[in-house]
């Protein structure tokens, strides 16, 4: 969605990174898309196109497209389920202080 919203187009030659997106597969351009403008990223050299995304990941990907947007907090909000330590922490504390 935010893809279409920003009218992000596909860098042209721009060859995916992650090894588990092909493209024959659902979705390939928007991923592909969205990992060269870096709203995702993956981990260890994947994308998990058919796993379930997380709070933590939608935050990133939020807090990443809209960064010009958001305000930065101006209080560390204590989270019973996230960490402050919590590789997510600043993006979801970014989302709940906007």
């Amino acid at each position: 969605m935010p893809i279409r919203e920003l009218k992000l187009t596909l860098p042209e030659g721009y060859v995916v990174k992650a090894k588990d997106v092909k493209p024959t597969d659902p979705w390939y351009k928007e991923m592909a898309i969205a990992e060269a403008y870096g709203l995702l990223t993956g981990y260890n050299g994947k994308l998990y196109p058919n796993d379930y995304i997380t709070r933590a990941q939608m935050a990133t990907i939020l807090t990443r497209v809209y960064a010009d947007v958001y305000e930065q907090p101006k209080t560390n909000q204590p989270f019973v389920d996230v960490p402050f330590s919590h590789w997510a922490y600043e993006p979801i504390n970014t989302l709940f202080y906007n």
